[in-house]
């Protein structure tokens, strides 16, 4: 359950069929890190609206290999993902450090230690 973002109907509190996948988003998907039930996201605090996007963020397990820490944004009305921000450098996204080249395939967070 802690890995899901649900959307409720206010009036029934039953899920929103149209929203994700029967009324829930598996927020351990589309993180590039496969299989995406190896993964664990903890909501620690609710999503901000914003307009018509939730942004969500997440705790990550400190023990390697973890999931990335992306800060995503959902459509509100779909649950598709709109948007990603890579909180760790890697190759599709930025230019790294080096020594931490390949930190990205299983660090949670920006690493600052060699590899």
């Amino acid at each position: 359950m802690s890995n899901y973002l649900y959307a409720l109907d206010a009036t029934t509190g039953k899920p929103i069929p149209e929203f994700g996948a029967a009324g829930r988003i598996d927020l351990r998907e589309n993180l590039g890190r496969e299989p995406a039930s190896a993964n664990s996201i903890y909501l620690t605090s609710p999503g901000v609206l914003f307009e018509d996007l939730i942004i969500v963020g997440g705790r990550n397990p400190e023990t390697l290999p973890a999931p990335p820490g992306n800060i995503r944004a959902f459509d509100i009305r779909t649950g598709k993902l709109r948007w990603s921000f890579h909180t760790i450098r890697n190759p599709a996204n930025s230019a790294t450090t080096p020594g931490q080249k390949n930190a990205w395939k299983t660090s949670g967070a920006q690493t600052t230690g060699l590899e």
